[in-house]
């Protein structure tokens, strides 16, 4: 059955995705696998292994023209490498280090040169469909009453594909993951395992160690054979790091996440954890249920939708209901419906978007 063409703005994967490490996998795969996502319904009763996608789609996804990128068969070859670029993830309900990969193959359409047909792997149909992914949980579900809780998914801006580099690409899943708390603390040996900046060589040896045993070498324990090679080993090279990565994703008005700062915590004299504080940059696509019905409740009252949107996000939907009681009363009234009174002075308000504005939200509509 051919996969039908689904288009939104998030790509949804599971969480075991989000926090899996891929080792040595480049800015143009990432990017590949985000518009495979784009052709994908993450909540699709009938999920699909061969996903077809149009070369010209993702030239447009990403914002460049064809004189500017790869060729198609080089586009080919690009992703087919993801195939080798295995991923890993600790899995915490049954303690086991999983290797896994997410494609099986990518080649060029025999009846249309201009798209690519990609085989996803089981791994990969079981991160990128919802009713997969429950399944593979259910799978050892039998064994731990709680694995349920591994069924969640990350719901990611599509426009992350205009961040510079695959690490601040994964830094913003991770942080998508947490959005709708606005908080995340890690460690920083787990950060830097999830970005893909650890890995290992053998002790007095010059022989290479492949990907799939780095991958495992990761969630084992210490080994005296090996060492472990952490980029931006200095604290002070790592934060520079984080701090232009931070920078570029709350500059970036295509992105849903914004304010976002990060302090680091010490264990007796060494920085070890992280903290990262942000906010959820609201729009149509990603509103809850109480924060639509606030959105529907101040456009009745007059305000526009960029007056709801900027209180929205500078105060959220509990404090405008918060500053609206604390200022307006109403009554029901046959002939209006309702009667809005303000509580200090008790007198009918006449012009109740005028109200709004200089009375119960200047400070936040002022600029």
């Amino acid at each position: 059955m051919e996969e039908k063409k689904y288009f939104s703005n998030y790509v949804k994967q599971a969480n075991f995705l989000t926090t899996s490490v891929f080792l040595k996998m480049t800015e143009v795969q990432k990017d590949g696998l985000y518009f495979i996502m784009q052709n994908i319904d993450y909540h699709s009763l009938e999920p699909q292994r061969k996903i077809t996608i149009d070369f010209n789609r993702f030239l447009e996804y990403k914002g460049i023209s064809k004189n500017n990128f790869y060729s198609i068969a080089e586009t080919e070859k690009f992703l087919n490498d993801i195939v080798n670029a295995k991923g890993s993830f600790f899995n915490k309900f049954t303690g086991e280090a999983v290797v896994f990969s997410l494609i099986d193959n990518v080649k060029i359409n025999t009846n249309n040169p201009n798209e690519l047909d990609v085989t996803l792997g089981d791994y990969g149909q079981t991160f990128l469909y919802e009713k997969l992914l429950k399944k593979y949980i259910n799978s050892f579900s039998h064994l731990l009453p709680k694995a349920n809780s591994g069924t969640g998914y990350t719901q990611i801006e599509k426009n992350v594909v205009s961040l510079d580099s695959y690490q601040q690409k994964k830094l913003f899943e991770i942080l998508s993951r947490w959005k709708n708390k606005g908080f995340y603390r890690t460690s920083i040996l787990d950060l830097k395992l999830i970005l893909g900046l650890v890995e290992f060589k053998i002790v007095n040896g010059d022989k290479p160690i492949d990907s799939e045993h780095q991958l495992r070498l990761l969630f084992g324990s210490d080994s005296q054979d090996y060492i472990k090679i952490e980029k931006y080993e200095k604290f002070s090279d790592f934060r520079k790091f984080l701090e232009r990565a931070c920078k570029t994703i709350k500059s970036n008005p295509k992105l849903d996440i914004n304010n976002l700062s990060f302090k680091s915590i010490k264990s007796g004299k060494k920085v070890t954890h992280l903290e990262f504080s942000f906010k959820k940059y609201l729009n149509n696509a990603n509103l809850s249920a109480d924060e639509s019905k606030c959105k529907d409740y101040l456009i009745s009252f007059g305000l526009s939708e960029t007056q709801v949107f900027l209180l929205l996000n500078k105060i959220g939907h509990v404090t405008i209901y918060s500053k609206l009681s604390s200022k307006i009363r109403y009554e029901k009234d046959k002939l209006k419906g309702y009667k809005y009174f303000d509580r200090e002075t008790n007198k009918e308000i006449n012009n109740l978007v005028g109200f709004l504005y200089t009375n119960v939200f200047r400070d936040y509509l002022k600029d």
